[in-house]
């Protein structure tokens, strides 16, 4: 029985034990070794801020000069000072009774020309007529003098609605002297040229009148807005009707 315990094979023995030459190696055997873990690697710094270099300033002395005088010398006159400032900020000053003068005259002239095709093509009442021009009268003497706010310029706030209305009147009386009774053709070329005349007038007038520019309320804006709608719709209608008939 000793002999067979002794050749038995060593149960302590590792179980998987060197392939003797001459045989097949097991599975085992040819399986790669087990890989180690990767060695913890800190994350790579980042790279210094940029530090410009510190230059020290070259030495700088500073040049001599003699003390100034106490009190300071005062400074020379300078010439023609008030001619050198004053030109160049001096407002241009309007002439409000020549410039009312020709406004007033224009505005009336232009709506009386307007009116009366409204009257004779259109069939409107002269009454309405008169209605228009009167107040397109006193609205251009109105505009004309309402920045005249002093005490003295009561004069001057009256004259431009006497003058334009007396050119108004002289005008007309001479027109219908000269031109009353020719033919409707040229009755319609006169009444053109006098539109065109009104016209001129009235642009001549507002520019010598000088009137200061002012921010105005948004309901007054808006009026004279729809006015010079109202009267550019109308004059265009009373234009055509001219033409049409010269």
């Amino acid at each position: 029985m000793s002999d067979d315990l002794s050749q038995r094979p060593d149960s302590s023995a590792a179980p998987h034990s060197a392939a003797e030459p001459g045989e097949p190696p097991t599975r085992d055997e040819l399986a790669p070794p087990p890989l180690a873990p990767p060695a913890f690697q800190p994350p790579p710094l980042a790279p210094p801020p940029f530090e410009p270099p510190v230059v020290a300033a070259p030495p700088f002395a500073a040049p001599p000069f003699a003390a100034p005088p106490f009190p300071p010398p005062p400074f020379a006159p300078v010439p023609n000072a008030p001619h050198l400032f004053t030109d160049q900020f001096r407002v241009p000053r309007g002439r409000p009774v020549l410039g009312g003068s020709l406004w007033v005259f224009g505005a009336v002239l232009w709506a009386y020309v307007v009116m009366g095709e409204w009257v004779l093509r259109f069939d409107l009442p002269e009454a309405w007529g008169a209605l228009v021009v009167l107040a397109s009268y006193g609205l251009a003497w109105f505009s004309c003098v309402e920045h005249l706010r002093a005490p003295a310029d009561r004069w001057r706030k009256l004259t431009p609605g006497a003058l334009g209305l007396v050119l108004f009147v002289i005008l007309i009386l001479l027109v219908t002297s000269l031109f009353g009774t020719t033919r409707q053709s040229v009755v319609g070329g006169v009444t053109l040229l006098l539109w065109f005349f009104a016209a001129a007038f009235y642009m001549l007038g507002r520019r010598l009148t000088g009137r200061p520019r002012v921010i105005q309320p948004r309901r007054r804006t808006a009026a004279t807005v729809a006015l010079w709608l109202v009267s550019g719709l109308g004059t265009i209608a009373s234009l055509g009707s001219i033409m049409s008939h010269t």
